[in-house]
């Protein structure tokens, strides 16, 4: 942003929010109004055309944001090192053609922003280290039902990489189906497979996301176990496999105490998070995923959850068929554009 304040920005960034919340009210009533975006040092406030002169009225603008994760950190988990972040907001008369003439120009500054971040001593963005061209991305998250923006995006080269879905549960729970594969809570004794458990849900989903497998990869799976663990009874269940020390099935749901992150901007009531879900390739096409979710959300419910969240790979061929017939919809959607 430019040292001087320059008040116009902001007044149509407040009113481009009052236009896009007054749209997604009725588009999906799960969204809660949006905020205001209030930029902070170091991010660029864009419009159609970068080089010129701020319209009087734009319908649409975007901030770009750059932020560089450490290695230990969950953003490294989860995506890449550098990320560049585009938050748009749209206007109730905006087109696709209008969208992508200010994804453009964003994308244009986030571009100029790589080649300063994270290439060695000298880096306006970073601490000096470089940083590979693998690990870089260019990210925009937008309300699910957002079609205009989805095909603006589309037109300028994002793709679709990861959906968070939400199913809001029924204040009468039905019966869990019966099934001949018994699963049970997992143990202090399990936490090496279950991390091994993890690890594979890893590997499989990064051939269709962000998320890179590191050397540090393995450490945060092996926290999640514990804390999956540490749940209790309800909130996580295995199945334990067919060679000794081995769990062919998983699954984890966070309590609400520890998922108020996944619900930002929704109105949901309290929530939880399922945080991981796997089957072996033998058991899959079984039914004992919706069976360990069913039970999982009738413990859930039990607690007084209102609403599960889910966040998973878009192109993954299994996850969303799953979360599909489990009735979670598609809330929020994160595409992916590479420097």
């Amino acid at each position: 942003m430019d040292a001087v304040f320059d008040p116009a920005p902001h007044a149509a960034l407040a009113r481009l929010t009052a236009e896009q919340t007054a749209r997604l009210a009725t588009l999906d009533p799960a969204w809660a109004p949006l905020d205001v975006p209030q930029p902070e040092p170091g991010d660029t406030i864009v419009g159609a055309g970068s080089g010129a002169a701020m319209p009087e009225a734009p319908v649409a603008l975007a901030i770009v944001r750059t932020r560089v994760s450490g290695l230990d950190t969950p953003a490294a988990v989860w995506g890449t090192r550098v990320a560049h972040t585009i938050q748009l907001r749209v206007g109730s008369g905006a087109d696709a053609g209008g969208i992508a003439a200010v994804l453009a120009a964003a994308v244009a500054e986030a571009r100029a922003r790589d080649a300063q971040t994270a290439r060695g001593a000298g880096s306006r963005f970073g601490d000096g280290e470089t940083i590979d061209d693998a690990d870089r991305s260019i990210q925009v998250s937008i309300p699910a039902r957002e079609a205009v923006i989805a095909q603006a995006l589309a037109a300028t080269g994002f793709r679709l990489d990861s959906v968070d879905g939400l199913r809001t549960l029924d204040r009468d729970a039905p019966e869990v189906p019966a099934g001949d594969l018994p699963f049970t809570a997992p143990e202090e004794a399990d936490e090496d497979a279950l991390t091994a458990g993890m690890m594979k849900l890893q590997a499989f989903d990064a051939a269709f996301m962000s998320n890179l497998l590191r050397e540090n990869t393995e450490a945060a799976m092996r926290q999640y176990a514990r804390e999956a663990i540490a749940a209790g009874p309800g909130w996580s269940a295995i199945v334990r496999g067919r060679k000794p020390g081995a769990i062919d099935a998983y699954l984890t749901i966070t309590p609400p105490e520890e998922s108020a992150w996944a619900a930002s901007g929704l109105r949901v009531g309290t929530s939880a998070y399922v945080g991981f879900a796997w089957t072996e390739p033998h058991l899959r096409g079984t039914g004992l995923a919706s069976r360990m979710l069913a039970a999982g959300e009738a413990h859930a419910r039990a607690q007084g959850v209102e609403a599960l969240l889910i966040g998973y790979a878009a192109q993954n061929p299994l996850s969303g068929p799953l979360w599909n017939r489990r009735g979670f919809r598609p809330v929020r959607a994160h595409w992916l554009l590479r420097p």
